[in-house]
């Protein structure tokens, strides 16, 4: 795996209560998904980039929650997915994550929270350690 200067960019987790990490990680769980990319093959190995994307339609919200999340971590972009230009209430926005080190610090505090995506939040952390540490 190669390592770059965006593998190791510091990210310093704001201080929040326990009760946004629980709400957060029930996002998590019922509307992310967590995952491992392959960016490129090169000679001299794989290069993974990690991310974290939650999805929500207009109608529940997503923008104004994407916007709360965005402003609370102090990391992540918010993206919109137009499905239809002549019902905006369908439009889908979406909360990334891709910077490595800020999603290794949200993992760890969502993780005892996490119900049903722990396995998943485990094997990244485990992956993460062994590859930057």
């Amino acid at each position: 795996m190669q390592i770059n200067k965006s593998h190791k960019k510091l990210y310093t987790l704001p201080p929040l209560p326990e009760t946004f990490w629980a709400y957060f990680a029930g996002f998590v769980d019922g509307e992310a998904n967590i995952r491992k990319v392959l960016i490129r093959q090169t000679s001299i190995g794989p290069n993974y980039g990690l991310e974290m994307s939650i999805g929500q339609n207009r109608r529940n919200g997503g923008k104004e929650i994407f916007n709360w999340f965005q402003n609370q971590l102090k990391v992540g972009t918010i993206r919109i997915r137009k499905l239809d230009f002549e019902k905006p209430e369908r439009d889908m926005f979406y909360f990334d994550i891709k910077q490595r080190m800020a999603l290794k610090v949200i993992l760890e505090k969502i993780k005892p929270y996490s119900k049903i995506k722990t396995k998943r939040i485990q094997e990244l952390l485990e992956y993460m350690m062994g590859t930057y540490e």
